[in-house]
């Protein structure tokens, strides 16, 4: 049992390399008993904070298998949309609740995993989640944020009128005219700033979420590029450009066999899409763009250039 201490202990401590090795150990000593529901949890878990979505599925089923709970379905679901598997992900949760987990927070979670793809559906667990929630303030408040998002203005609107009602002042803040007019031009102003970064590529675009917290640009763009190769007939790769960098076909061509220059941004998509090995062996030299800075969150200044 005090392997399985040790586990939690590690998993809590957000030690996750330590906690999958302590994991490792159990299993091949044959400690059988010690691979428990939580212990294989926190396997999971560990595996998908460490960004090992693909091994963090697999086991995530097994464990799903043994055990219905939203603890496990939440986890599940979650590694399924990191992982660029948005349907999975809400098949994941359509299972959990026809096998009876019917609660506020996966009807939130179905939700908001819809609303891309599945307004109407969305809107529908909406409003399951403010009926199981007997209209709870915070829930509605959500429900009302995300009624806005799906173009459903007139529902929104409703929920506001009846947040308003419950003068409840954690809900809303009332501003002035000039106080909301200097917050929009606060925010368009960084968002210039961001811009401008981005196309001199000293912004890591890659990894910078919208002002919502709804996807990345990489999940974005990978889902155009999936989108593309499912659906064309003739499966032609989509031509895209990132940052300051945008090329045709032709001018590509001439470069074939000496140096191109790309930003940032474009190798993350390439190596996620597993074409830059492809891309490397193309072209005797890869020269990065500007001035990167976006290394310096790991102490050290990336180079401007670099021969592949």
């Amino acid at each position: 049992m005090a392997n399985i201490k040790i586990v939690r202990y590690l998993a809590l401590q957000n030690r996750q390399e330590e906690c999958l090795n302590k994991v490792c150990e159990i299993r091949n000593s044959g400690q059988e008993e010690c691979l428990t529901k939580e212990v294989l949890f926190y396997e999971v878990q560990a595996l998908k904070i460490l960004g090992k979505y693909s091994e963090a599925i697999e086991k995530g089923e097994d464990l799903w298998s043994r055990e219905v709970s939203s603890q496990v379905l939440f986890l599940l679901a979650e590694c399924y949309y990191l992982n660029v598997q948005e349907q999975e992900a809400i098949c994941t949760l359509r299972d959990g609740i026809k096998k009876g987990i019917r609660n506020v927070e996966v009807y939130q979670k179905y939700a908001e995993y819809t609303k891309r793809s599945r307004p109407a559906e969305c809107e529908k667990y909406i409003k399951k989640a403010l009926i199981h929630s007997d209209n709870d303030p915070n829930v509605m408040l959500w429900a009302m944020t995300l009624l806005y998002s799906i173009g459903k203005s007139d529902a929104a609107s409703e929920l506001l009128v009846k947040l308003q009602a419950l003068d409840k002042a954690d809900c809303f803040k009332t501003l002035t005219f000039k106080e909301v007019m200097e917050l929009l031009d606060k925010t368009e102003e960084e968002s210039k700033k961001r811009y401008e970064m981005y196309t001199k590529c000293e912004f890591p675009y890659h990894m910078f979420f919208d002002c919502s917290g709804n996807s990345s640009y990489t999940l974005y763009c990978q889902q155009l590029w999936s989108n593309n190769i499912n659906n064309s007939v003739r499966k032609q790769l989509l031509l895209t450009s990132f940052g300051g960098h945008s090329a045709s076909i032709e001018e590509i061509k001439k470069t074939l066999g000496q140096a191109i220059t790309v930003d940032f941004s474009s190798l993350i998509h390439m190596k996620h899409f597993e074409i830059l090995d492809d891309i490397r062996s193309c072209w005797n030299k890869i020269i990065i763009s500007g001035n990167i800075n976006v290394c310096r969150m790991f102490g050290r200044r990336a180079p401007g250039a670099f021969g592949c």
